[in-house]
């Protein structure tokens, strides 16, 4: 259900579409991985996913897309590097990309924005910009320098990011360990009512709405496609401990709204299927 302070974030208003979608990497080279990975080594990591990844709470600020942008840099920390506890900070991806979006007051941000912010600049860890507590709509950081922030970020970032909107080629790029799919969606009543499961993209539009869509379910429809595993910044009241699993149909059908924006995002420079085998490795960048 919705919290009664919500306030929606993406700002599908503003987004440059066209923009982000020529800079997305070839389709076609995500969906030539199909089959050369192995399905059951993404449920080890997807287990590692729900487990590690933060289930935020935006509160009444329009933050949601600091929450998934951040969301998603540390989800792609977890497939490159096996670093489990790091988190990054919310407060920073939010400010940093309303101000490549030109955005002024809390109003939101774009999903194209934060494309720009994780591949040129990066996040920094949570504790030079903690999330505002109360919240509040906070500009700078509170005990460290802007500068302080960017030049911790650097380590952080990812290299590229491809149009996930089909079912087939967000399922290919999650199950051969890419990275996740950030994405932004206007919701209908069907996303955002009760039940851990979103079956159908149905009802009237009530929002626009920046959330993760993080791995594969072990859920499954009647024809053995897995549902896909999103992470909401609505508090652990939400869906399933702050989680939700989006079926195939749903995803199908809220794809065909050439307003929703599903990009998925990597730290790897070319699609190549990888294992994922609990060793930590250095962070690249």
């Amino acid at each position: 259900m919705i919290p009664q302070n919500i306030k929606w974030g993406w700002r599908h208003d503003v987004e440059n579409t066209d923009r982000l979608m020529n800079g997305c990497s070839p389709e076609n080279h995500v969906r030539a991985m199909r089959g050369n990975y192995d399905g059951d080594d993404h449920q080890k990591l997807a287990d590692i996913l729900r487990a590690d990844l933060r289930v935020q709470n935006q509160g009444s600020q329009g933050s949601c897309r600091g929450n998934s942008g951040s969301s998603a840099l540390e989800a792609s920390l977890i497939i490159s590097g096996g670093d489990t506890a790091l988190q990054l900070s919310a407060q920073f991806f939010y400010i940093e990309c309303q101000k490549i979006d030109g955005i002024r007051g809390d109003h939101g941000a774009t999903v194209e924005g934060g494309i720009q912010l994780m591949e040129d600049v990066g996040c920094p860890p949570e504790e030079l910009w903690l999330y505002p507590n109360p919240v509040k709509y906070e500009t700078s950081p509170p005990q460290h320098s802007l500068a302080e922030c960017k030049e911790a970020a650097t380590r952080y970032r990812t290299r590229k990011h491809y149009d996930c909107r089909s079912y087939e080629t967000a399922r290919t790029f999650l199950e051969s360990n890419q990275g996740p799919i950030d994405s932004g969606i206007l919701w209908t009543e069907s996303m955002a009512g009760p039940g851990e499961t979103i079956e159908s993209y149905s009802g009237g539009i009530i929002g626009a709405h920046a959330t993760l869509l993080a791995c594969l379910s072990t859920r499954k429809d009647k024809d053995g496609r897995p549902y896909i595993d999103l992470l909401n910044s609505w508090g652990k009241e939400f869906g399933r401990k702050g989680w939700k699993s989006v079926s195939p149909t749903a995803w199908n059908q809220f794809s065909r709204n050439p307003q929703n924006i599903l990009i998925g995002v990597s730290d790897m420079e070319n699609p190549t299927p990888r294992p994922w085998d609990f060793v930590k490795r250095p962070v690249t960048h």
